[in-house]
């Protein structure tokens, strides 16, 4: 049997006596509960304090870790509760545009599209369009010969300003016959005027209500 000895935890530093504790063993330190080995080669003096090796963690920062791998989890979950709810709501970007052009109001509708592609915004354009002028699961095919239109269309001409004039009331949709435009050509940067005869309609959505939308193909501008 081994004589008894006072052991120094490297964790909490606390001194303790233990009995039967031979060099290369391990031991529970009595104040913090950390486990750590009793040192191979050492003198026992008498009176003396031997310092033990940390083998592993201490109860303490156990703890933290598992409360830092909790808030982690806690953090994906959050994460993946907001990508189960799709995408967030569509906030209007162009608010800015005040009370003369509420977001509900088919001025409005077609003065956030106008705005949009003076952006070069394909994704904002198409928000204020109807539905029907969007492809549904559209083929690889499909997608691409829409996208060459679209940028053929509206994309290769950069929008710099825009005058809404005369509108025409169609019964569920209004015309704007005669929206004046400037732009430049957006390859070599060359002057553009010209005008567009858009429609924009009153479609019924998931909403509570129905919604203004631009007829998409119907704004396609003609060009001096």
């Amino acid at each position: 049997m081994h004589e008894g000895f006072t052991l120094s935890c490297p964790f909490c530093h606390a001194k303790s006596e233990y009995q039967d504790a031979p060099p290369g063993s391990t031991v529970r330190c009595e104040e913090c509960e950390s486990i750590f080995r009793v040192p191979a080669i050492h003198k026992r003096n008498a009176g003396g304090v031997v310092a033990g090796e940390a083998i592993r963690k201490s109860k303490k920062k156990l703890v933290l870790t598992l409360l830092v791998l909790l808030i982690l989890a806690a953090g994906a979950g959050l994460v993946w509760r907001q990508v189960a709810k799709g995408p967030a709501e569509f906030k209007d970007p162009y608010s800015w545009l005040g009370p003369r052009f509420p977001e509900d109001s088919p001025h409005g509708t077609l003065a956030r599209f106008l705005e949009a592609w003076k952006d070069g915004d394909q994704s904002i354009m198409l928000h204020y369009c109807r539905p029907a002028d969007r492809l549904k699961s559209p083929t690889k095919d499909e997608a691409t010969k829409f996208n060459d239109r679209f940028q053929a269309t509206f994309l290769n001409s950069k929008l710099l300003s825009y005058k809404m004039a005369n509108v025409r009331d169609l019964g569920d949709a209004l015309e704007y016959p005669d929206v004046q435009l400037t732009a430049e050509d957006a390859r070599t940067h060359a002057p553009l005027k010209g005008a567009m005869s858009p429609k924009v309609c009153i479609e019924d959505t998931k909403a509570a209500k129905p919604k203004w939308q631009v007829d998409l193909w119907s704004a396609a501008p003609r060009w001096d």
